[in-house]
């Protein structure tokens, strides 16, 4: 599979999952958790032959009220800093309809993520 299918499927693999549970949606204070509307594919760099890249990366990220992405930070690097910035380029274009809160206004929330990345032939 090429490297931005696996990107692509592995991302909305992840928020299809869940990355937010009940449990962690009530402890926050939200009746409804954030919502992803539109999501950009990472365009991935093209990798030379010997370098190693881990098999997934960990970012974390704040949703505005608005539902837009900001500060996003690698909690655990690839390895490889194109790779990384890819994936963080990628994330600050994404949307969200905003976490509401028991007070049914939108509010700010902070998400964490791992990202499989694709294997690097050896």
């Amino acid at each position: 599979m090429n490297v931005l299918k696996r990107m692509l499927v592995t991302a909305v693999a992840a928020l299809a999952v869940g990355m937010y549970t009940p449990g962690s949606v009530d402890a926050a204070g939200f009746i409804s958790p954030p919502k992803e509307v539109f999501i950009v594919k990472p365009v991935m760099p093209i990798i030379p032959q010997g370098t190693v890249v881990a098999d997934d990366m960990r970012i974390r990220f704040l949703i505005d009220k608005k539902g837009k992405v900001k500060n996003v930070f690698v909690e655990r690097s690839s390895g490889y800093e194109p790779v990384d910035e890819a994936v963080k380029d990628a994330v600050k274009q994404w949307e969200f309809k905003p976490a509401i809160g028991k007070d049914k206004t939108p509010h700010e929330s902070i998400i964490g993520m791992t990202i499989t990345l694709p294997v690097t032939k050896k």
